[in-house]
This record gives structure tokens, C-alpha cells and sequence, in this order.
């Protein structure tokens, strides 16, 4: 029996992950012998399962940025997004406390998407956005990563992204320093395993799991729903009710399909009483 204990006050804050073992065990396991899974390469199950057992077992600290730039000009950062899951003070929670920050890059202000990107850099969900120079912003990421990712500080913390290759190039870009060694979960990755990178955006892979979102591209919120997305494809739970890595009866192998549906609004429909509840209870 396993304890994870870094960081707890007392011997009450201990948080026993034998369960929590047994159930990424126990799903993977299915995976593998599963007919109808959706992942082929055995590697690919066995690296979802390390992902698991990081992040489940509540092991590991998420670090996410997501950075935004101006689409006539991506050398114009306009917006930056930070959030951090930590699992150490929240235990057993029932729902995770993230803790998100949206800025806006003063220097740039004057320059806005809406022609190819939406502009959505007024509609960050966390509350308040701060405004910052490019220069105190770059201290601000490095303050943070420093004090995060460099040892004795946060041994274990993992860099997540959603296409986690073009994040660190912004940071390079930014003048920001991370090593390169950094324990890293790509979300765009880990989606893929069970259905392939075409299509595999933030927004596809937020509506396979059945998460709620609103106002993507703006980078706080794309980095919320970027560290939600990793503990949705990290909980076995999450991944035995929403059924992603089986095939459904009669869905074809190969490329899925996603829907198109606008964004940022209702989706209306008449329906019966019967028909709703057969729906929601089954």
C-alpha cells in the first residue's frame, strides 16, 4: 500500500492510491484485450498508462501555458494563460480547484484578431485579467517555471500542453528557460492514441469527453480547459464512461468524424418528456 505524502501537514492529509492503482490497472487491462479498442500500438497503451498513474494517483503538480499571438504577425504575443493543478492540499476532492491566471501583453495591445482566430481576449472565465509589459511577463514565467520545475522547489510537476512542441517555442520565444528534461504530458498526444491527430484539437478533444467549455483562444481558458482535459484523459473513469478507447457499435476504423456545432451557444431542439428521460437516465 502507497502513500503520496509530499507536501501534507499531517498523517490525517496522507492520501492512500492503492485505489486509485487498482483502477488504471483494471481499465488498462481492458484496453488490451478489447477487440474493438481504438488504440493499436501497445506502447502507446502502455504510455497512456504511465500518464495514469501520474496523474490519477494525484503524484504530480500540472503546469500548463498557453500563449496567444496576433494572426496577421505571429512574432505579436498578445495574450498569455497560466494554470496549475495542484493535487497535494486538495486530497480526496471532489471536483479539482485549478488555479488559472489570464494576461494581456500591453505592449500589444493594439492589435486584435477576428479575421481567421476569434478575438475572445475579453472573455476570460477566471475573473480578472492583468495587464503586463512583454518584459514583466517574461519575469513572471520564468519566476514561475523557476519555482515549479527547478528542484529543491517542485520535484514533481509536469509541463502539459495541447501540441506541447509549439508551447515550449513560444517560451523560447519569450526568452523563457526550461529544461529540456521536464516530465511533459501532450494533450494533443495522448488524444491521438485512441483517435489520430487529424482533427485532434482542443476543441474536438474537450467534446469527446463530454467537458463543457466556452470562449477557446482565449489563453487563460485554453489553459484551464487544457489541464481539464488532461485529467479527464488521465482518469479511467472518465475514459470508461465516455467509452473513448473502444469503438462504438457500428462506427467505422479510421478517421473519426467530428461534428461542427457553433461555439459559445445553445443548441436548441424540441424533444419529448419520455424522450428526455430514456436519454438521461437510459
Amino acid at each position: 500500500m502507497s502513500y503520496y505524502g509530499s507536501g501534507y501537514a499531517s498523517q490525517e492529509d496522507y492520501v492512500d492510491v492503492y485505489q486509485f492503482e487498482e483502477e488504471i490497472i483494471d481499465h488498462t487491462e481492458e484496453i488490451y484485450c478489447s477487440p474493438i479498442r481504438r488504440a493499436n500500438d501497445f506502447s502507446d497503451i502502455q504510455i497512456l498508462e504511465d500518464h495514469m498513474n501520474r496523474v490519477f494517483t494525484r503524484r504530480n503538480i500540472l503546469f500548463c501555458i498557453d500563449v496567444e499571438a496576433w494572426e496577421h504577425n505571429q512574432e505579436y504575443v498578445t495574450e498569455i494563460g497560466v494554470s496549475i493543478y495542484d493535487p497535494r492540499p486538495q486530497k480526496l476532492a471532489l471536483t479539482p480547484d485549478i488555479k488559472t491566471y489570464h494576461i494581456l501583453i500591453n505592449d500589444n495591445r493594439d492589435v486584435k484578431n477576428g479575421n481567421f482566430v476569434p478575438d475572445h481576449s475579453s472573455n476570460f472565465s477566471g475573473g480578472t485579467t492583468h495587464i503586463l509589459s512583454l518584459k514583466q511577463s517574461r519575469a513572471l514565467l520564468q519566476g514561475l517555471i523557476n519555482h515549479y520545475f527547478v528542484e529543491p522547489h517542485v520535484p514533481n510537476c509536469i509541463l502539459v500542453g495541447h501540441d506541447l512542441r509549439g508551447d515550449i517555442k513560444w517560451l523560447n520565444k519569450l526568452g523563457v528557460s526550461i529544461a529540456s528534461d521536464v516530465r511533459k504530458l501532450d494533450t494533443q498526444t495522448l488524444f491521438s492514441y485512441t483517435h489520430g491527430l487529424a482533427g485532434a484539437s482542443l476543441q474536438n478533444a474537450l467534446r469527446t469527453v463530454n467537458q463543457p467549455f466556452a470562449f477557446l483562444h482565449n489563453a487563460g481558458n485554453d489553459a484551464y480547459y487544457t489541464i481539464m482535459l488532461a485529467l479527464k484523459l488521465c482518469d479511467p473513469k472518465v475514459r470508461r464512461l465516455t467509452g473513448i478507447d473502444f469503438f462504438k457499435d457500428g462506427e467505422a476504423r479510421g478517421k473519426p468524424r467530428y461534428k461542427k456545432a457553433a461555439t459559445n451557444k445553445s443548441k436548441f431542439s424540441t424533444a419529448s418528456v419520455n424522450g428526455l428521460l430514456n436519454q438521461i437516465i437510459g
